[in-house]
């Protein structure tokens, strides 16, 4: 009689460790795209908030010193004309802030109107990805 030999496979073939490799690898890239895009929302809806925070300071700003102010700079140090210094007190903000994505942000003011830009995810002002808050 023979003897039946009884074999058991113990660990996986080099063929199926590649399947699920390449699985990883497919998952992994489908992830990848979907966060990438996350971020760059995330960086916009950051910046909205710091531009309606901004908007918010230049208000209290006016009311504390009777006038805009001419660059955002001064929201934290206050005005260069020393009798309006002496009502402006403490700072309105600690810093200037950046947007998002690090890049600086520009103020422009016309009469009692101002703009706050930021050059959005290409760092080019005055393009279609600009975010703008008027006040």
């Amino acid at each position: 009689m023979r003897k039946r030999q009884n074999r058991q496979r113990k660990g996986f073939t080099l063929l199926e460790l590649m399947l699920v490799l390449a699985i990883l690898v497919v998952l992994g890239g489908v992830v990848i795209v979907n966060i990438g895009g996350a971020q760059d929302d995330a960086y916009q809806r950051t910046t909205q908030v710091t531009l309606d925070n901004l908007k918010t300071s230049i208000r209290m700003y006016r009311v504390k010193v009777n006038q805009m102010p001419e660059s955002l700079d001064e929201l934290v140090n206050g005005p260069s004309d020393p009798d309006k210094k002496a009502l402006f007190g403490s700072p309105v903000i600690e810093e200037v802030p950046k947007d998002g994505w690090g890049n600086e942000l520009t103020y422009t003011l016309s009469g009692n109107e101002f703009e706050i830009r930021s050059a959005g995810k290409d760092g080019q002002v005055n393009t279609d990805d600009d975010i703008v808050e008027n006040g």
